[in-house]
């Protein structure tokens, strides 16, 4: 949402004298997101301050706007099975069952978190699933009905957009 923006413009106003650029910049492309971090310095340079806007400033704002102040569970359900896309035609599922299934069925490293045990004997990885499974069917159904409605509720529409949008904001590799 416009909230993180906001953030953002505000550190950014006050600390830019102080940061390393040099040093953030070359961490950044590091990582792979120094384009993304232009195209949103860009943004709110058009938003905040005195940079002129253009048409990927133009699909941003109407993206970030018609998040709220601070994001949307459906959007942040249709980033994330838009983000299974690549992983998912590896897999060959639809991005939506590849979501479902990580949901479902997190990696050990996420299942850690609330089985320790699982460092010394991940071969119990399976049981913990059915465990995690009994859990959220008695405890918190409505929960897992919800999600799985939300990721249901994405589109192939919705992900193409999303996809399109993180490609040209220079999140995802063309």
């Amino acid at each position: 949402g416009i909230r993180s923006f906001m953030d953002i413009w505000v550190y950014r106003s006050r600390y830019k004298d102080e940061l390393d650029w040099a040093y953030i910049k070359a961490e950044l492309d590091k990582v792979g997101l120094r384009e993304f971090t232009e195209n949103i310095y860009g943004l709110i340079e058009a938003w905040f301050g005195n940079g002129q806007s253009n048409e990927l400033h133009r699909e941003m704002t109407e993206y970030i706007l018609s998040s709220g102040a601070y994001g949307t569970r459906k959007h942040a359900v249709t980033s994330s099975v838009s983000s299974m896309g690549i992983r998912a035609k590896k897999a060959k599922l639809p991005p939506k069952y590849a979501y479902l299934l990580k949901l479902f069925l997190p990696p050990v490293s996420v299942m850690q978190v609330h089985y320790p045990f699982l460092e010394r004997v991940p071969n119990l990885l399976p049981v913990c699933w059915v465990l995690r499974g009994l859990k959220c069917l008695f405890f918190k159904r409505r929960h897992m009905m919800n999600m799985i409605s939300q990721v249901h509720s994405v589109s192939g529409e919705d992900i193409a957009e999303m996809e399109s949008l993180h490609k040209k904001a220079g999140i995802m590799r063309q």
